[in-house]
């Protein structure tokens, strides 16, 4: 009786500590946004299976008049991975934090590719349930469309 007494305290305290190491982000936020966004439309293209079960696009906001009138663009994507087994997972895999490139890159209004020095690939650090927000300027007025590539970090 005493054996299983210490063995149920332990598996207890276990439970207890790998429920304390969870690191996961709660947002509070305006209900009442007095900002006017500008959704628009989307077209995804997914060959990453696991990053898009991770990483959940919520919405693409297109500011037609950014720095310089050039368009600016926000893309907010959550991080859909919490909860105590895939923070469990993640933490064994390596993933938690959870690392993701992106690369922005402008068209202009013939569909060509603008390239600038800004035309890199760019490393975020998203904590499970975290909320984050790729952006972009337009590097020039004559950018109409862009393309946003996100891909897991190496």
């Amino acid at each position: 009786m005493k054996i299983h007494s210490t063995v149920v305290a332990l598996l207890l305290l276990v439970g207890l500590f790998l429920a304390g190491c969870q690191n996961s982000i709660n947002t509070v936020a305006n209900a009442n946004q007095q900002a006017r966004t500008n959704y628009i439309l989307d077209k995804r293209v997914v060959t990453d299976g696991a990053l898009n079960r991770r990483l959940a696009l919520l919405s693409v906001n297109l500011y037609p008049g950014g720095e310089a009138g050039n368009l600016a663009v926000e893309v907010t994507a959550q991080n859909v991975r919490t909860g105590f087994w895939a923070q469990m997972w993640s933490g064994f895999s390596g993933d938690n934090p959870y690392h993701v490139d992106y690369k922005f890159t402008w068209k202009d209004d013939h569909g060509m590719t603008v390239e600038t020095p800004l035309s890199v690939w760019r490393t975020v650090k998203i904590i499970p349930g975290e909320t984050v927000y790729f952006k972009s300027v337009a590097p020039n007025d004559r950018c109409k469309d862009f393309v946003l590539n996100l891909k897991e970090s190496n």
